[in-house]
């Protein structure tokens, strides 16, 4: 409301010497494939929390990050442990700080997934569950998990507008979440 900056999420391009900006959908999936996103989502994140704390020393201290994850990197035993040493090398709060994780990330391994997420949140890290409504529904889950908010996928949002359904939905969603206190 007051023309502040508030918040930023940090998105990958490929731009490729002949072709030009790739977009994440062509390369996402290969590195995935080829277990190359670890490194390129060490990269992203370390690049991010050096940026966001360039902001913050020039005064908007107030402005959280968002990141997205992989489902590979949150699968990694040691994705905490890597994340602590990138905020200790950048010097970045981890308030400032969410990771975004895709719901069907998250309900591969429900057990898992909690243990990783307590422990991330346990750093003060954000944890936003994205691409909700997709795929698997955990409505049912939702009120397990340890994320500070959800993002509603935009198959369920880009006809708000126009459509009483779709906005039923939404507000739907947006209502359950505030319940849960999400």
């Amino acid at each position: 409301a007051d023309g502040n900056i508030i918040g930023v999420e940090s998105l990958i391009r490929w731009e490729h010497p002949q072709s030009g900006l790739v977009s994440p959908a062509e390369f996402i999936p290969l590195a995935e494939e080829t277990g190359m996103i670890e490194p390129i989502g060490r990269w992203v994140i370390k690049e991010a929390l050096s940026q966001n704390k360039v902001w913050h020393d020039a005064g908007y201290a107030n402005t959280s990050l968002s990141v997205n994850v992989s489902a590979r990197q949150f699968r990694s035993h040691d994705l905490p442990q890597i994340i602590q040493k990138i905020l200790e090398e950048t010097g970045m709060n981890s308030r400032a700080f969410d990771l975004e994780i895709t719901e069907s990330t998250v309900m591969e391994d429900m057990d898992r997934s909690i243990k990783t997420l307590e422990e991330l949140s346990g750093m003060g890290i954000q944890i936003m569950l994205d691409d909700f409504g997709t795929g698997f529904s955990a409505i049912n889950n939702l009120r397990f998990l340890p994320v500070s908010g959800i993002k509603i996928d935009l198959s369920l949002t880009r006809d708000v507008a126009t459509s009483p359904g779709a906005a039923t939905i939404a507000k739907a969603i947006i209502n359950m979440a505030h319940g849960l206190n999400k």
